[in-house]
């Protein structure tokens, strides 16, 4: 039986200028076509939301993009508790807050949830426990609208969510801050010196041919 052997590498070999030249091009390309791809994912996005901004599907899909989705998500959450605080201060009833506050919303999915959490409420439904049963709002609200709900302070405990989302909002943008800037800047020095390098590398190779 024939045995499977990996491809080795020579390491103890050197590069040749022109070898080297290739290698640089080569990585100088897939920085370039990474930083593409960033910057295009960066365009799209803004572009896709103005273009498709009722599109429900579009907002999950949304969350689920490392780093920025939960900003995201957490800002929407903050928006939709601190409506409701709102409203509810001003007595308004909870299913005419809920439509209200779907009126309001950017998030296409988080607006039907809050309509469908409407009608529920109406039929004589528990505001937490409907909202528990949708995936439209996040888990960690529904132990702080249950407080507000047993207490009852609706309205406090709406505004308490609020202030927890909106510092979890803060925190998640200064932790991206901190890790996408570096990031990015070490993709432009890589690619400026993979692109400097695979200019002048040539240069070199004919300097050492004419010495």
């Amino acid at each position: 039986m024939a045995r499977f052997s990996w491809p080795t590498l020579d390491v103890s070999r050197k590069l040749s200028a022109e070898e080297a030249t290739e290698l640089a091009a080569r990585v100088a390309e897939l920085t370039k076509a990474g930083l593409l791809v960033l910057l295009r994912l960066i365009t799209f996005v803004p572009i896709l939301l103005v273009a498709a901004p009722h599109v429900r599907w579009l907002w999950p899909a949304l969350y689920k993009i490392p780093m920025m989705g939960p900003l995201l998500r957490w800002s929407h959450a903050a928006q939709f508790a601190r409506l409701m605080g709102l409203l509810l201060d001003q007595q308004v009833p909870l299913p005419d807050a809920l439509r209200l506050t779907s009126d309001g919303l950017r998030d296409a999915d988080l607006t039907w949830g809050c309509r469908r959490v409407a009608e529920d409420v109406e039929n004589g439904q528990m505001l937490y426990e409907r909202m528990a049963a949708m995936r439209q709002f996040p888990p960690s609200m529904i132990p702080v609208v249950e407080w507000g709900q047993r207490a009852p302070a609706l309205p406090d405990g709406f505004r308490a969510a609020a202030e927890m989302f909106e510092g979890r909002v803060q925190s998640q943008g200064s932790l991206i801050e901190a890790i996408l800037l570096p990031i990015m800047l070490l993709l432009i020095i890589g690619f400026v010196g993979m692109f400097v390098t695979a200019m002048f590398l040539p240069l070199i190779s004919l300097i050492q041919k004419l010495s």
